[in-house]
């Protein structure tokens, strides 16, 4: 999400009473992966606005800060997801992080999979900072950069979300990538998403193979 928040820092006394007075406020949020503003003395009148922008969807508070003045914290303000643009891909051992647009949204250590063997892949649709929108009329579909993998058919998303089993048969040590796509071309138009690198291991040893000259 992309939506600002001006928030006014006021100078008072212990009653509440405002104060003309100018400190050096600082302004951080118990979100953390919005945009803060820098620390800034207030204005001659004793007040000053700061512009926070929020990346993660939920309840947050601000907390404001500065030399000899006793801390103030808001209560929870909800921030609401923006307009689903996206499809994020999360692999097994991977958990969705809404807000950390660094790491595409998601966190954990990749799990290693075996050639031949299923396991599921987890379909969001998230806004640009990767916060989950409960859409329920878009049909996904993944593939996989194994050529010779088991692609399963599409999906549609429930409440923004929707899994799929996956079963690749090529080994390959530094992984396959998988690719979920946005088929329907209803309105809102979803970017494909990309899982990280999901390494696969050679199942176990069950056949022989004779390979010709040339």
């Amino acid at each position: 999400m992309d939506e600002s928040t001006g928030i006014v820092a006021v100078s008072c006394d212990a009653y509440f009473n405002i104060k003309k007075a100018k400190p050096t406020v600082t302004i951080t949020t118990s979100d953390k992966y919005d945009t803060e503003p820098g620390a800034a003395p207030l204005l001659d009148c004793g007040y000053k606005t700061f512009t926070i922008t929020h990346y993660t969807a939920g309840y947050t508070s601000a907390t404001a800060t500065a030399d000899s003045y006793t801390q103030y914290t808001t209560t929870g303000v909800k921030v609401n997801a923006a307009n689903a643009n996206r499809l994020q891909v999360l692999v097994p051992d991977e958990t969705a992080e809404p807000g950390d647009v660094n790491n595409g949204g998601k966190k954990g250590t990749v799990k290693t999979q075996t050639a031949g063997v299923s396991f599921t892949v987890t379909v969001n649709a998230t806004d640009s900072k990767y916060n989950l929108v409960n859409l329920n009329n878009s049909t996904a579909t993944v593939t996989t950069a194994d050529e010779f993998d088991i692609n399963p058919g599409e999906r549609k998303l429930m409440a923004g979300t929707t899994s799929f089993s996956v079963t690749m048969v090529t080994a390959k040590s530094d992984g396959w990538t998988i690719k979920a796509e946005d088929l329907d071309g209803a309105l809102p138009t979803l970017n494909d998403g990309l899982s990280s690198n999901v390494p696969v291991n050679p199942n176990v040893a069950a056949k022989l193979q004779l390979v010709l000259p040339g």
